[in-house]
């Protein structure tokens, strides 16, 4: 299309455009004093014309009116004035569709002359919009020559174009243009449907002179469709969600959710949990069957009527066999198997197993399949040699070769004439399911078979490809053996969304669902999710221990364009270290650079191959792949990647190495891998959970506070320094014992309460209001940092006492509402609760003011071995209060001990310990009766988990209960308690042995 002409009008009369206030070819007019000049190469201004309008000849504009524009009209032969009310003669509208077709379309809506829009010949449109505009004055301006577009607000692919081929008329608020069908695209538009009507001002043209002109330019209504559609699918920012209106693609920040709009929608973006993590199974009558095969698969298959989470798995085990964990998306349809886990038990019973939690549409169906078999079967052995090759796409192998295709590496075809002219198709055929086809480096168990004519094809388990060359195979026909299994026999009966599914030496394709539950189980959440949002990111999720599964959402949605990349897919190439790179574009966003000058660059690169450099050649090493903006392709092992790296380039995804040979290829999504950076920088820790090292607030001279210094390792907090570095930032100490800091103060709403300044307020936030303590009343305030400095949140509510407020800390917490952007400079971090007595004057008496410093810490990963995500850095704390009592308050001082705080008031005298406590938990359960559970492990019994409850009484006393105890299976090296109700309190624990859970109730 032609570049747009630029026109600059002089507001000064008689006043010369300034040097360099033009772009080169820009032009700038001054119409009464006939001026006209244009930009050159250095932007200074050249006079070219002194002519204004009234100098021209063929203009019939006697009484010129402001914001006429001219248009050549044939019959006239003259140059003619026509308003325009748009500067670009471009206008849109916000409708609504009115069908049956009526020629009284109500408010907001518009309809036709007829319900088949080829044969519409007026258009008839409500002079009141979607949004309650009233539009008169713009439909009054329609003339002949001017055209429309219709088009779908949420698929701009379906729509409507007409050509006016008169004026517009207007009848009790509904304005009549009579039209001429020039196109009609897609599906037709329906009843209710929101649709934008596009107005372009137009003279009269007619089409055939456009015939032959260029595809992208032979009407304008082509090229606004496309511009619209290209602009409809970018996302928009809007940070924080609140509640109100937003559009399609609007991306906002829900709590620990990123979420996107498919639709124009007030919904809450983030999903709810319901209820509690729970197992599928629930039953207590499983019995143990017994089945004499080579290998069994058992399993069950889902339908979810409501959206879940997917957060673990659970296997009835064997000791000593081996399983090998798939999860099977859309098994009626796709049927996309996954390798979730493979291990050999250690124990007879259940293994539990926590996973990436996967967020599972309402309606979709998967399935969760063990394939149970010995580590060692005892097995009758030939073997074989082929030219063994990974080719990416799928071929038939050639005489004497093997192929395990790239696209498909969970089938090995193998040519029936071996590399030595052997003939070996009837051994080949001889082999059945539950048989294992050995390279030297993996060993692979048949799921299936096929007969090719000229090859057999195995379906494998799993699905791991071996370096290529020419190899000798062993062939092991295993020997049938008795492997057990649980299963509870019609549990699924009640529950028809739900089947069981098993199979003795067969494969996945060939299982009959039955209504048995088996051996194998999920964790899921119940989640209350709008569907008219969709999920970018989650920042606190964070993987669990075992099969570190990478499965992504299974939650259906049409394709987006999130304007990162398309193509780019990686997989193993030809030779041991070679990655194949297919064809694909992206755009790489720089918004950290310059935050006020956002840069975006196009990326398109060609299919191609690069070779991956080991840092070794005996080791195991995980490499990132990445485009840069040349278009090629390049490897990075994990220790070389600089802080700018993930910035300046595409990830396309990352391989594993295992000496000198690629085993294992991952392509980055498109969406979160390359935005686990951009987004996490823009949303993912803007929360109160910050990652912090150091930063202990610490009492100053009076009721004031300094801080000591600390590491940020808060994405782009650094712009100032090193932009694209997301792990340096170092604070000073912000003042000392004698110096307190000087502290902002802002409520809920982020509105500032008083002047800046060092001593801390005696007061809370009512729902806005500041209201001041009375009486022995304590608040708890919230301390933050930013780049601007150190301000408090003032606490939500007013506490009885000291002591309430301590016992209450942590639900204040969770209950507290945070300010948008923590109120500073919008981007800050939680560094301390302060709890503060009406009656206290400074920190030296611990039972009227405290300062409990937040400490949080980075580990684990997400989809990229060097994406990181939050947990608490200090889950347990070393005790060293000393003269302890059941039911006194714990707080944690600045080296890492606990302080102790009487409970309800009495001291308590019991003691039930003179060893060494290592490790502790407490936790207050009722409120009403003053009742706690104090849990700890000493140095004397490292296995053994004691525990008490404490009752204070009215009188100020306290009563306990009888020692409880708990042996573990290991030494004890974590634990915790939480509450569950008034009356019972959870536990878990960390031993040598893994991780356990337990309750306790308090009768």
């Amino acid at each position: 299309m032609a570049d747009i002409l630029k026109i600059r009008r002089s507001l000064t009369t008689g006043t010369v455009p300034l040097s360099g206030s033009l772009s080169e070819g820009e032009l700038a007019t001054n119409i009464p004093d006939k001026k006209l000049w244009v930009g050159d190469a250095l932007g200074n201004p050249i006079e070219i014309i002194d002519k204004n309008l009234n100098d021209l000849i063929d203009v019939n504009a006697s009484t010129p009116a402001h914001g006429d524009r001219l248009a050549w009209d044939d019959s006239e032969q003259m140059w003619v004035p026509k308003s325009s009310i748009s500067g670009l003669s471009i206008i849109s509208f916000d409708y609504r569709v009115d069908l049956p077709s009526t020629p009284t379309p109500s408010e907001g809506r518009l309809s036709r002359n007829t319900d088949d829009p080829l044969l519409t010949t007026i258009l008839y449109v409500n002079h009141i919009d979607n949004n309650g505009e009233v539009r008169d004055r713009f439909w009054g301006e329609i003339k002949e020559g001017d055209w429309f577009n219709i088009y779908e607000s949420n698929s701009p692919d379906n729509y409507e174009s007409y050509d006016a081929i008169g004026d517009a008329s207007e009848l009790n608020g509904v304005w009549a243009i009579p039209v001429a069908v020039y196109e009609v695209v897609g599906d037709p538009l329906a009843n209710n449907r929101r649709v934008t009507m596009l107005w372009r001002i137009s003279p009269s043209i007619e089409h055939n002179l456009l015939a032959d002109r260029d595809a992208i330019d032979c009407h304008p209504i082509t090229a606004i469709t496309n511009l619209n559609s290209e602009l409809l699918s970018k996302m928009v920012w809007k940070n924080v969600w609140i509640d109100g209106t937003y559009e399609v693609n609007d991306v906002v920040r829900d709590g620990d959710w990123t979420m996107v709009a498919n639709i124009q929608t007030t919904d809450k973006p983030a999903p709810v949990p319901l209820g509690e993590e729970q197992y599928a199974y629930q039953g207590i009558n499983a019995i143990n069957q017994q089945s004499t095969a080579k290998q069994i698969m058992f399993g069950n298959r889902y339908t979810l009527t409501e959206t879940a989470e997917l957060v673990g798995w659970r296997i009835h085990t064997v000791i000593g066999n081996e399983y090998d964990v798939y999860i099977v998306e859309d098994p009626l349809g796709i049927d996309i198997t996954k390798h979730v886990a493979s291990f050999v038990s250690d124990i007879d019973g259940w293994v539990e197993n926590n996973i990436n939690p996967i967020i599972i549409g309402d309606g979709v169906t998967f399935d969760i399949v063990v394939i149970e078999h010995e580590v060692d079967p005892v097995s009758a052995d030939w073997t074989g040699e082929w030219n063994y090759t990974t080719p990416n796409n799928v071929t038939p192998p050639s005489t004497g070769g093997a192929i395990q295709a790239s696209k498909l590496s969970d089938v090995i075809s193998f040519h029936k004439t071996d590399n030595q002219g052997g003939s070996r198709g009837a051994e080949l055929l001889a082999l059945s399911v539950g048989d294992v086809i050995d390279s030297g480096n993996i060993r692979w168990a048949i799921q299936n078979i096929t007969d090719n004519s000229t090859y057999v094809s195995f379906d494998v388990s799993p699905a791991l490809q071996d370096s290529a060359g020419v190899k000798t195979f062993t062939f092991e026909t295993v020997v049938a053996v008795t492997l057990s299994y649980e299963v509870d026999n019609d549990y699924w009966i009640p529950f028809p969304n739900t089947s069981g599914l098993f199979i003795a030496d067969g494969n996945h394709d060939d299982i009959v669902p039955d209504n048995n539950a088996y051996g194998i189980d999920v964790k899921y959440q119940e989640l209350n999710m709008s569907d008219d949002w969709d999920i970018l990111a989650v920042s606190s999720v964070s993987g669990g221990s075992g099969g570190g599964s990478d499965l992504s959402i299974i939650k259906y949605r049409e394709p987006m364009n999130t304007g990162l990349h398309a193509g780019g897919i990686i997989v193993k190439g030809i030779g041991d270290l070679d990655v194949d790179i297919a064809l694909g574009d992206g755009i790489i966003v720089d918004a950290t650079t310059d935050p006020f000058n956002i840069i975006e660059k196009d990326v398109p690169w060609d299919a191609q191959t690069i070779t991956v450099t080991p840092l070794a050649t005996n080791t195991q090493e995980i490499h990132n792949i990445y485009m840069n903006t040349d278009g090629i392709g390049f490897a990075v092992h994990l220790d070389h990647i600089q802080p700018n790296t993930a910035y300046d380039n595409i990830l396309l995804g990352w391989i594993e190495l295992n000496t000198n040979v690629l085993f294992s290829v991952t392509t980055a999504p498109s969406v979160i891998g390359q935005t686990a950076y951009s987004l996490g920088d823009l949303f993912q820790n803007m929360t109160d959970e910050s990652k912090t090292k150091g930063f202990r607030v610490q009492s100053s001279s009076g009721l004031n506070v300094y801080c000591e210094s600390g590491s940020l390792l808060l994405p782009g907090i650094n712009w100032n320094t090193t932009p694209k570095d997301q792990h340096k930032f170092d604070v000073p100490q912000a003042g000392d014992e004698n110096n307190p800091i000087e502290l902002g103060f802002f409520n809920q709403n982020a509105e500032p309460i008083v002047e800046p300044r060092t001593d801390l307020p005696k007061y809370y936030d009512d729902a806005g209001v500041t209201t001041p303590l009375t009486g022995g009343e304590a608040v708890i305030h919230y301390m933050f940092y930013s780049t601007s400095g150190y301000s408090i949140q003032i606490g939500s509510k007013n506490y009885i006492d000291f002591s309430d407020a301590f016992r209450n800390i942590d639900y204040d917490r969770d209950n507290f509402v945070f300010a948008p952007g923590a109120g500073v400079a919008g981007r800050s971090i939680l560094v301390a609760q302060i709890i503060i007595s009406k009656l206290a004057d400074d920190f030296s008496d611990k039972s009227l003011a405290d300062i409990v410093s937040v400490i949080n810490g980075e580990s684990g990963n997400t989809i990229s071995p060097i994406d990181l995500t939050l947990v608490p850095q200090y889950l347990l704390h070393t005790m060293a209060a000393q003269d302890l009592a059941m039911g006194d308050l714990l707080s944690m001082d600045v080296n890492g001990n606990l302080q102790k705080y009487p409970a309800s008031g009495g001291e308590g005298t019991s003691q039930y310990t003179n060893d060494t406590v290592i490790i502790h938990s407490a936790k207050f359960l009722n409120p009403s009766n003053n009742q706690g559970i104090v849990a700890w492990v000493n140095n004397v019994s490292l296995n053994t988990i004691y525990f008490v409850t404490a009752q204070g009484n009215p009188d100020g006393s306290i009563s306990y209960s009888p020692v409880g105890s708990h042996t573990a299976s290991g030494n004890i090296n974590a634990m915790r308690l939480c509450q569950i109700d008034t009356t019972r309190a959870g536990f878990i624990w960390a031993d040598t042995t893994g991780t356990h859970m337990g309750a306790i109730q308090i009768n």
